[in-house]
């Protein structure tokens, strides 16, 4: 919701000031100035010959300025704010709607519940009833304190023990789900939410159609700040690799990585390396020189 807002912000700002060229003139002007005022008493070494030859023959527009204005500065806006209309504000509703499922605005939601539609989400996501997710979206915040409560005091122990079980591919970024903390779960981010749902197996009963919005929506790269780390499959490759991969084989690689040259000039005479192989035995003579 915050990130969205300063998008909102940047995007209004840049509105202004794209047809303010006056304004950023004079501010540059005064920055100039400053600067020159600055270097002013210093002594700057100018070249008086140069190496190559300067052409004299340069078009100059009779209003630089305007041309300037014109050309660069209101072309360069203009793409700026094209590009963040383009990959934002067309989805500006729906990041709004996305995010009422945060467990840190379900008291904004209880006090003007009237607010709330999901026609977007709806959209998005046929399989789900607007007016159906509302309803269960708000008798989940009233209830969701006294649930959180009760469950994750007294699940954290088990969840950490099964959480330690299984691999880890991320870094070591913070995180305010993890088992290494002193509580396992933060019950304020919609993860925490979507466990909850799960652990008390109201998926297929009470809150059916928010646990599919919870399940579709952790998935987003916007409500995961870390989404893309976490489910990279290159990454989990990687880890996979670094960990079967034996000692031997990987001094091999690493001499292959450093002496690049010898490699090369092998690929160039690999013929005569296989001859002269296949002369070591007999076996190897009838095999590779045939």
């Amino acid at each position: 919701m915050q990130a969205w807002r300063m998008v909102e912000d940047a995007t209004n700002h840049l509105s202004k000031i794209s047809r303010d060229f006056s304004g950023v003139c004079g501010s540059a002007t005064t920055f100039i100035d400053h600067l020159n005022e600055k270097l002013a008493a210093e002594d700057i070494a100018i070249s008086k010959s140069f190496t190559e030859l300067q052409s004299t023959r340069c078009v100059v527009p009779a209003n630089q300025q305007h041309s300037f204005e014109v050309s660069c500065y209101n072309v360069i806006c203009d793409k700026v704010l094209e590009s963040m209309r383009t990959r934002f504000a067309t989805h500006g509703k729906l990041y709004m709607q996305i995010s009422c499922f945060d467990p840190n605005r379900f008291e904004e939601i209880l006090a003007s519940p009237e607010k709330i539609k999901f026609d977007a989400i709806s959209t998005a996501v046929p399989e789900i009833d607007g007016p159906v997710l509302r309803e269960e979206l708000i008798s989940f915040a009233s209830s969701y304190r006294n649930l959180s409560r009760g469950l994750f005091d007294s699940d954290d122990e088990t969840l950490s023990s099964a959480g330690e079980e299984e691999p880890d591919f991320s870094d070591s970024e913070p995180s305010a789900c993890k088992p290494s903390m002193k509580k396992l779960c933060c019950q304020k981010c919609m993860s925490c939410a979507f466990k909850l749902l799960f652990q008390y197996r109201l998926c297929s009963s009470a809150y059916e159609n928010l646990y599919m919005a919870y399940k579709y929506l952790i998935t987003l790269s916007t409500t995961q700040c870390s989404c893309e780390r976490c489910f990279s499959k290159l990454k989990i490759l990687k880890s996979r690799l670094r960990s079967t991969l034996t000692q031997q084989n990987l001094e091999t690689l690493m001499l292959i990585a450093i002496e690049k040259e010898v490699s090369l000039s092998i690929k160039r005479d690999k013929e005569k390396i296989i001859d002269r192989f296949g002369k070591t035995s007999a076996e190897l003579h009838s095999l590779l020189l045939f």
